[in-house]
This record gives structure tokens, sequence and C-alpha cells, in this order.
């Protein structure tokens, strides 16, 4: 953020304030202590990254403060709150916008231009993702709601739609989930226990043949010789403009109930 054009006096607030050393965050910006509404009177926009179960509840008092807001991923752990966020921000005129950074990575967006491109031959489209990080234990919040965001809303890029239907299977370490469309099926597996991270998707067709996409996003893709920008660095200047044009990231509640369906289903 502070590398970008257009922020200033950027200020944090952290309920671990009184534990962090000024030299590992100074370059940060300007910490004012563990509450964050003291930043409302000299803010107009604010950036949430805290654990998922807080983000409707900050987000919100964010929002009816008169702030912009960027929150991580999800934008909310059911449909409702996600709905309820939507429509203040619209009627607050405000900015209301969630973690997808892999829609800002050129590698990741050309693999889902491939898979769509597919989506309406003859024969039906079969997509796998696969999301894996090696992690001690489970979340409060679960593997789905963790894990889940950021392949759900790549599966809703390269489909176009939501599911007509939904199976899951979802354990405190592992998920698998199943979407189906008339034109595609889609499986994502979640895990958490593996030795690897993995981040991979892509389409099989009958031969089969794979179109993957693999490495985590700061890894640069090179396009035609150039270096495509980093992905979370181009989310904060979509952002920028989000709030010059104070638009509300629907497809972010797309997502949530994209997962809230397989969260009815697999019970977890």
């Amino acid at each position: 953020l502070r590398e970008l054009v257009g922020w200033e006096n950027l200020s944090i607030a952290d309920p671990k304030f009184e534990q962090a050393k000024p030299e590992e965050v100074g370059h940060l910006g300007r910490f004012i202590g563990t509450t964050y509404d003291r930043l409302w009177g000299e803010s107009t926009a604010c950036v949430i990254a805290t654990p998922p179960a807080t983000h409707y509840r900050i987000a919100k008092q964010c929002l009816e403060a008169g702030q912009h807001v960027l929150v991580e991923k999800p934008l909310a752990l059911n449909g409702r709150d996600g709905m309820e966020l939507c429509l203040l921000a619209e009627k607050q005129g405000l900015a209301l916008m969630c973690d997808d950074t892999w829609a800002y990575h050129a590698g990741a967006m050309k693999a889902v231009e491939a898979m769509r491109a597919v989506l309406y031959l003859s024969q039906r489209q079969e997509y796998r993702f696969v999301w894996t990080n090696p992690r001690a234990g489970p979340s409060e919040e679960g593997i789905l709601w963790t894990q889940g965001p950021h392949p759900v809303s790549l599966m809703l890029k390269a489909q176009g739609n939501g599911p007509d239907m939904v199976r899951a299977i979802i354990t405190p370490l592992r998920a698998e989930l199943t979407y189906e469309t008339v034109r595609a099926s889609t499986t994502i597996l979640l895990a958490w226990d593996t030795q690897a991270k993995e981040r991979s998707f892509g389409l099989i067709d009958k031969k089969p043949r794979w179109l993957p996409f693999q490495n985590n996003y700061h890894i640069l893709f090179r396009d035609n010789g150039r270096i495509s920008p980093e992905p979370l660095t181009e989310m904060c200047r979509a952002f920028l403009k989000s709030i010059d044009n104070h638009l509300v990231d629907w497809h972010a509640l797309k997502v949530v109930e994209t997962l809230e369906l397989a969260h009815q289903m697999g019970g977890k």
C-alpha cells in the first residue's frame, strides 16, 4: 500500500500492539494502538486482515463509520451476512472489496481463460482444483472457509455462473467439493495435512489432457517476455480504483454463497 500513489497517512491498529517491536513494524506505517475505531477520524478507507470469523463484524462497523473497505477473504461466513455488507456499502455509497489475489495473477487468469474457452464445446467439461497447505491443526472457522475462497472464486470465473448441484465431504483437515452445472463438473480438493503447498487447477478432457497452473502466486508470470505485475500490488491498486467509483464486490458474495452450499451439504 505504501508503494502506491494515492495512499497517504497509512495507520495500523493491532491487538498485539504492545508486543510489536519498532524495528519490525516501523516500515509498515504508523501504529496507533490496539483498537481500529481510532482510525476512523483520520482515514477514508480500511483494510481488514483479521481471522475470518471477525470479517463481518469489523467490515460492518467500518462501513457504518463511512469507511471504504478491503477485507481479507472470505467476505463473511454466510450469505446473509455477506448480502448485508454489500447492501450497506451500496446504501452508504462506499467501496467494498474482498481479497481475490489470484484474479490479479496473469498466469492464473490465462489458465481460467483456457478453461472458459472450451466451456461451450459439445462435450461436458471436467475441472479440477487442488489447494493444499501444511498446517499444524484446523482453524476455528474450518478448512472450507480458510482454503476454499480462492479456488471457488476461480471456478466461478471459469464457469461464468454458480452450480446447479453440490456435493461435499468435509473433515477438519480435508475437504472434497463437487460442483455440477449443465456444462461442467468441478472437483475442489482442500487439505491441511500435506507436506508441501500446492495450488493447481485445470481442465481435464477425455484424452485426458491436463492444463495446469502450479506454484504460489508470488512466482511472477512471464507473458511474451514481459514479467507481469505482482498480484497483491495489483489488487491494492484495484481497490484504489474501486474507491474512486464506489464499487461493491458482488462476486465476493457469490463466492460466500457457493461455499455455504458446500458447508450445508458437508455438515461442517
